[in-house]
């Protein structure tokens, strides 16, 4: 499977979304495929042999908008380099390229596009070549080309920004209203100057006056010019059997316009030079579509400012890098980076590429990506991230991953799958938007039959149709007005506009929620089940006790120094962090054996088994919980059972050893809680939610460990393995309760995936981060999981609100229109009609900007170190403050040196 990225043009409501996804997800090779109306975007899933990305690209075209390919990756670490040509390559040199740039290794495939430009497109595997080394190869086969990243930093900062529509529709709009106000106000000047009243508003040619020639003329660049974008796509919605917007918009403007050349004409035949103007409307075409195009002006800039948060984002990657090859510094692309290359990184500058420092030193500000507010010092051989600011020193590292795999990119992809993923409450949206065009079509015809069957034959009638334009002139009107008004716009933006912004705000937050689905699915929970290790505590062990069996009672014929020996050579392997504590703790009680770990297998739930060569005899280990021993039949002396239940009971986790079959002692370890675990715990209580700690710790480990947190001992589930857990959360979301499972380890990943949301702090392991739903980036704080809640509650709560005001808002627009209200001679004029839909559209879009303003509660800050300092120096400044205050009393008193309240000394 490849994972093609298209760029889509000309989509204006969901109904233009539907119609793509329902032609592209029945396609044969298709896996997935996903449309974003907000972020103009198609992710396309698919099988390389069976449906190509240039097949893609077709379909979405013949659906009547342009799509251009923007990447296509294979596998984990596919990426694509485009590289320019100022003209393309003949046969000849062309299979010179393609067989010399193929043999590379990591190069996956090489192909030349002519169309709209001549360029060289490589795929590669990110892990073994790089574009770099690709420009090369290619220079030195005396190609002139120029590197061009796919989907670069700053080419995703311009798309989202959408500072390209944004002036065009500006200029559009512009042109509209200009030729607008000529049309309404032309014939009131006219009618002003008796001269010109008579040149114009006289008819002369064949009983046409010169100003309706003059407002027909001035709104042919409005009809056809402006109005050409909306010809353009309801002509290629009706033409695959579909109607958009778009098809209301022409429809309506049409209507005038063609309503007011029937009755210029008409007019000029019935009546005799000495009459005045037809009455005419063209001002009413010209003004609908002003609207509709300030309408598009608005929103595209309003939707430009909703994917703020994801620019603000990508901007934290500098465009350019400075790198040494060859011994030489050069500046290069931040794209052209690669894998191994030497970085330097001046003094203020930020950092562009995750990587290993090699040499210097300094403080580097990481708010900007985990959210610490406080410069974290870094060293030779510690890891800093792209997007992170350097701070006095000079520093050298060794780019770990390329530019598109770094953290940040990692984030800004996340959040971008998340803008382009659909909230299950979008269904609804997205059925009434297909169904919508048909129904307010049927609405305007029935308008129009309906007051015009009832002026003909009824006496009496709404003042409105005593109008000098005519019956039929005003039943046109109303269904003008029925078809402008009636737009599905805004409940198409109800909930994209509102996840984009949510989900954006959150990730300024170091919250990353995967997609709009999680959103709701969040907002849902009821029940928040815990990990103990590395979730509520720091996971971070330090072994406090060590109990071994006396030498002369050990069965394997080896000394103490020789069995640390043999845990420190087992555990050197584990990536636990219990096992991580015994190896620093043994390192310095072992001897220097010559021993060899021959396997290593971790147990998920009960420990580790591993197998160790020395004295030509092969040791087999067993360090876990008593599950571990009691499944292997291992015998535990009653001593050393009572000591590891008191142990356990104090609230150590006991790492109980065997050798060769035989019980050899245990190791008791403590985590400390994290700081926040226990106001973490006490806020979902508050917000009435469920909270449940499953570990597959020991129980009095775990039951202490739940007591210092507030989690009731009947809500404690402990020495649980991998498969015990997912049992665990699958019986209670039987009961019907909503999980959200928050675990960091890899035998937490089944149970992140089986929850109905996901949590994984951003130190997680690989495999938990790809099965959470929701990341938090920031480290080791805990209390941002009810920060997650609390944000989904909000934006879940934002797009409820759009949806109903969406839908009353058509719901009362529309029968005014239908004119429900003309006994009391209330009605809704075609230009006003167009308004309102514009103002529709853009009142939901700036109800979600809204979601900009939303701020972590107070009560969910965390309490740094930072802010610590600045406690106990706000403490020292009041002290001082007071000393100060007492001895200016002190001095001032005229009392021997007294000073007096209320008859006491305070001095």
């Amino acid at each position: 499977m490849v994972t093609t990225i298209l760029d889509v043009q000309g989509m204006t409501c969901t109904s233009c979304v539907a119609s793509i996804q329902s032609m592209l997800k029945s396609a044969e090779g298709m896996h997935q495929f996903t449309v974003s109306l907000l972020l103009e975007r198609a992710v396309a899933v698919h099988d390389m042999n069976i449906i190509s990305p240039e097949d893609i690209r077709e379909k979405i075209e013949d659906c009547g908008f342009d799509a251009f390919i923007i990447s296509t990756s294979e596998g984990e670490h596919g990426e694509t380099a485009l590289y320019y040509l100022s003209s393309p390559l003949g046969p000849e040199m062309l299979e010179k390229v393609q067989g010399q740039v193929i043999d590379m290794q990591g190069v996956l495939s090489v192909r030349q596009d002519t169309q709209p430009d001549a360029v060289i497109r490589v795929s590669y595997d990110s892990e073994i070549t790089g574009p770099r080394t690709i420009l090369k190869e290619l220079q030195s086969l005396d190609v002139t080309c120029t590197f061009k990243p796919v989907d670069s930093m700053s080419s995703r900062v311009h798309s989202f920004q959408r500072l390209d529509q944004t002036r065009v529709w500006r200029t559009r709009f512009i042109v509209s209203i200009v030729f607008s106000i000529l049309v309404m106000f032309l014939p009131k000047i006219f009618d002003s100057c008796e001269s010109m009243h008579n040149v114009f508003l006289v008819p002369h040619l064949f009983g046409i006056c010169a100003s309706d020639l003059v407002t027909l003329l001035l709104s042919i660049p409005v009809q056809f010019g402006v109005g050409r974008v909306y010809y353009k796509t309801a002509y290629r919605s009706l033409k695959r059997g579909t109607a958009n917007m778009d098809v209301l918009v022409c429809l309506g403007s049409s209507a005038a316009f063609l309503a007011s050349i029937y009755f210029m004409l008409l007019y000029g035949v019935h009546h005799s030079d000495s009459d005045g103007p037809a009455l005419i409307f063209f001002d009413t075409s010209d003004m609908l579509l002003s609207f509709v195009t300030l309408g598009r002006y608005l929103e595209s800039k309003a939707k430009g400012s909703t994917s703020a948060a994801l620019s603000q984002l990508l901007n934290l990657a500098p465009s350019n890098t400075t790198i040494f090859e060859d011994g030489e510094q050069i500046d290069v692309e931040t794209d052209l980076v690669e894998r191994g290359d030497v970085v330097l990184i001046r003094p203020g500058d930020r950092i562009s590429v995750d990587g290993i420092i090699i040499e210097g030193s300094s403080y580097i500000d990481e708010s900007s990506v985990s959210g610490e507010p406080v410069p974290v010092y870094k060293k030779a051989d510690d890891s800093v991230l792209s997007g992170t600011v350097n701070g006095n020193g000079r520093i050298l590292l060794k780019a770990l991953k390329s530019p598109r795999e770094s953290q940040l990119a990692v984030i800004v992809d996340l959040v971008q799958k998340a803008q382009t993923s659909k909230a299950p409450i979008q269904e609804f949206a997205d059925k009434v938007a297909g169904i919508f065009v048909p129904i307010i079509i049927s609405l305007a015809l029935l308008t129009f039959v309906f007051w015009y069957l009832f002026v003909s034959f009824s006496k009496t009638h709404p003042p409105i149709f005593n109008d000098t334009i005519g019956k039929f002139a005003v039943c046109l009107k109303l269904t003008i007005s029925v078809i402008v008004v009636a737009c599905p716009c805004a409940l198409g933006l109800s909930t994209p506009t509102a996840v984009m912004v949510g989900t954006g705000v959150g990730a300024l937050n170091g919250i990353i929620i995967k997609g709009g689905d999680i959103l709701e699915a969040l907002n849902k929970v009821d029940t928040v089940v815990f990990d103990k290790t590395g979730t509520l505590t720091r996971g971070e062990l330090t072994v406090t006790q060590m109990e071994v069996v006396e030498e002369n009672q050990k069965k394997p014929d080896i000394s103490t120094a020789e069995f640390w020996g043999l845990v420190y050579t087992a555990e050197l392997a584990s990536e636990h962090p219990i096992g991580k504590a015994i190896t620093e703790k043994t390192q310095n009680l072992k001897d220097n054996y010559p021993m060899e770990l021959k396997s290593f297998v971790a147990v998920p739930g009960q420990g580790a088994k591993a197998e160790v060569l020395y004295k030509d005899h092969v040791f087999t280990l067993l360090l876990g919980n008593s599950l571990l021993l009691k499944e292997n039949q291992i015998y535990i002396p009653l001593e050393f059972d009572r000591k590891v239940t008191s142990s356990s009971t104090n609230g150590l986790t006991c790492v109980q050893i065997s050798v060769d079959n035989e019980f050899m002692g245990f190791l008791g370890c403590i985590d400390e809680l994290r700081p926040d675990a226990a106001r973490s715990v006490s806020a979902l209580k508050m917000m009435k939610k469920n909270v449940i700690l499953l570990t597959g710790d020991q129980l009095p480990t775990a039951r202490r460990v739940a007591y210092d947190v507030g989690i009731l001992s009947s809500d404690v589930y402990a020495e649980a393995v991998p498969t015990m857990k997912t049992s665990i959360i699958q019986q209670k979301k039987d009961e019907g309760h909503r999980i959200a499972m928050v675990g960091d380890g890899i035998n937490d990943s089944p149970s992140l995936a089986l929850a109905d949301v996901g949590i994984a702090p951003s130190s997680g392991s690989g495999i938990a981060l790809e099965s959470a739903d929701v990341v938090l980036v920031r480290k080791g704080v805990l209390i941002d999981v009810v920060v997650a809640l609390d944000l989904a509650k909000v934006i879940v709560r934002r797009i409820r609100y759009n949806l109903v005001w969406a839908c009353t808002y058509n719901l009362c627009m529309i029968p005014v229109a239908m004119g429900f209200l003309l006994p009391w001679n209330i009605y809704l004029n075609p230009m006003w009609a167009s308004a309102a839909m514009m103002f529709s559209s853009l009142s939901v879009t700036l109800s979600s900007l809204l979601l900009k303003r939303w701020k972590r509660p107070a009560q969910y800050n965390t309490t740094d170190e930072a802010s610590d300092f600045e406690s106990e120096a706000h403490k020292q400044k009041l002290q001082k403050l007071w000393s100060a205050l007492r001895n200016k009393l002190k001095r001032g008193s005229t009392h021997n040196n007294k000073f007096l309240l209320f008859g006491y000394d305070i001095l």
